[in-house]
C-alpha cells in the first residue's frame, strides 16, 4: 500500500488544479476516456495529460491486476494484485471503490475498456463530492 500511494504522492505534486470534482463527473470522465481509448488505442498515451479534480489520474490493469498503462511509467509491468482493493477491481470491473489509509480516504472509480482491461481513476477522496451511495466502502483484510 505505501508503495502505492508514493507513487500517487509522485504524480499529485505535478498536478495544477484544485478543483472539487463530482462523482457523475468523474464516471461521465471515465467512460469519456474509455471510448476515445476504444476509438483509438494510442489515446492511452493521452491519459497522463486528463486529470480529474487536482489530484485524481488514470491507470489502466489487466485481468491479471498488471498495470499496462500508468503515469509512472516505471510502474508498467508491475502487479497491483498485492493490493487487496485490486481482487475487488478484476470481479466487479466496473463502479467505485473507497479506502481508508490512515485519516485520509481515496476513491477508484473504475470500467471495464474491453475483455482484457480495466481503465481505473484513482483521487483523493476529500477532492470528490456526490461519492456517497456510489463508492463502496472497502475494506482491506487483516
Amino acid at each position: 500500500m505505501r508503495f502505492f500511494l508514493l507513487a500517487a504522492a509522485i504524480l499529485f505534486s505535478g498536478c495544477s488544479s484544485s478543483e472539487i470534482i463530482d462523482s457523475g463527473r468523474i464516471i461521465r470522465d471515465l467512460k469519456s476516456a474509455r471510448t476515445s481509448i476504444s476509438r483509438d488505442r494510442n489515446y492511452l498515451n493521452y491519459l497522463n495529460e486528463r486529470k480529474a479534480g487536482k489530484s485524481g489520474f488514470y491507470y489502466v490493469i489487466d485481468r491479471g491486476g498488471v498495470v499496462v498503462h500508468h503515469p509512472v511509467a516505471s510502474l508498467v509491468g508491475t502487479s497491483f494484485r498485492k493490493f487487496e482493493f485490486t481482487e475487488a477491481i478484476l470481479k466487479n470491473t466496473s463502479g467505485c471503490l473507497k479506502y481508508i489509509f490512515g485519516s485520509m480516504s481515496h476513491l477508484i472509480f473504475f470500467e471495464s475498456l474491453n475483455e482484457s482491461e480495466i481503465i481505473c481513476l484513482s483521487i483523493p477522496g476529500d477532492e470528490v463530492t456526490g461519492s456517497e451511495g456510489v463508492c463502496r466502502l472497502f475494506m482491506e483484510k487483516k
